[in-house]
């Protein structure tokens, strides 16, 4: 058993999600060299290397193939748009295997557990290109407002990814960080002393999960960092680091 001691160096794999129209496939068009694996069709006014549209399982694994092996110099980082796309096709596939119009038709749970499971395969390809091949990752997504119910106090609203619960929670275990994009706002009282939330003007990325929204990093990063075009270009610097 070979004992490794400190801290790792290696590629990142992370997670950015966020409103639609927030700029996050073009933060991510800004990082060390990157080819996108387009499963939404809407990259058409980004300037970046792309794969044509993907529409299956079958056509990621060999893009991921080709560009791992036959375009190994040419790009530095992966980038998939989108994971709730994605997440559309590996549902159109289980329901076809299986011949049956929803997961929810399965009952007790198993479509959404056979939908785990290919969450599982496919992020383990990632997973793949990412250690053995030196590749960073980038998975794009939209974010979506759930129900939390608290054991421990009152129930509240959270944005977290747009993919179904058990799903979200293997991408979340799996990347080393979960970016929330956003709009910086501040909390302001009016003359009838009600709290109203003003935009600044400022996207931002948070890090740390808050009550109001799903995040993670292992990088000991600032809770909210403001968006700049070398936000993964710096990440990639300290991912090197040991």
């Amino acid at each position: 058993m070979k004992i490794l001691k400190g801290r790792q160096a290696k590629p990142f794999l992370v997670c950015l999600y966020g409103p639609p129209g927030i700029g996050k496939s073009t933060l991510a068009s800004m990082s060390l060299k990157p080819i996108f694996l387009d499963f939404e069709n809407a990259l058409h006014r980004i300037n970046c290397d792309k794969t044509s549209l993907l529409t299956s399982t079958l056509s990621l694994k060999q893009a991921l193939g080709d560009i791992c092996n036959k375009h190994s110099e040419d790009y530095d980082t992966i980038v998939l748009d989108t994971v709730d796309a994605l997440e559309d096709i590996l549902t159109s596939e289980i329901c076809r295997e299986n011949n049956r119009e929803s997961l929810g038709s399965f009952g007790y749970g198993q479509g959404f557990d056979l939908l785990n499971k290919k969450w599982i395969e496919v992020l383990e390809w990632f997973s793949v290109c990412n250690r053995t091949y030196n590749k960073q990752i980038i998975l794009v997504g939209h974010d979506q407002i759930k129900r939390y119910e608290d054991p421990m106090g009152d129930g509240y609203d959270k944005f977290v990814l747009k993919m179904h619960a058990k799903s979200a929670l293997s991408l979340v275990s799996k990347v080393d960080c979960l970016f929330y994009m956003t709009m910086d706002k501040v909390i302001r009282k009016t003359e009838n002393n009600v709290r109203k939330a003003i935009g600044t003007g400022r996207r931002v990325i948070k890090t740390v999960e808050q009550p109001s929204f799903l995040a993670k990093n292992r990088y000991d990063l600032e809770d909210s960092i403001e968006v700049m075009g070398s936000f993964f270009k710096d990440l990639q610097k300290i991912s090197e680091e040991n």
